[in-house]
């Protein structure tokens, strides 16, 4: 079995879109145990990643780039909220909060070009 993507991206887009794995396995004509299973595997099938994705309305292209950009993502987040904490008694901390949140709202457009 090949890999596409991580599962765990998986969960969070059906997350997102407010599908429950039951719904998701309904709409690829599997069942919901399934997709608990390929939600905590390390791989997916590639045929199986392509129903997923077209249930979830997003494209494998789009899960794919998730899992290449989302450590990126995450240590951005992770920075942002280190810098808040130590600036959190400075009275500039709102002006930056919402400098840095700007930033990051920018870098996830632009990975996901």
């Amino acid at each position: 079995m090949s890999t596409a993507t991580k599962p765990k991206h998986i969960s969070r887009i059906r997350e997102l879109r407010g599908m429950k794995q039951e719904a998701l396995a309904q709409a690829i004509g599997s069942n919901q145990q399934a997709i608990s299973g390929i939600e905590g595997s390390e791989e997916v099938d590639p045929a199986k990643l392509a129903l997923i994705a077209k249930a979830l309305g997003v494209t494998v292209e789009a899960l794919e780039i998730l899992q290449k950009n989302l450590f990126s993502i995450s240590l951005i987040t992770f920075m942002i909220i280190v810098l808040i904490t130590v600036l959190k008694e400075m009275e500039i901390v709102t002006l930056i909060s919402i400098v840095l949140s700007i930033l990051l709202i920018k870098l996830w457009s632009f990975t996901n070009v």
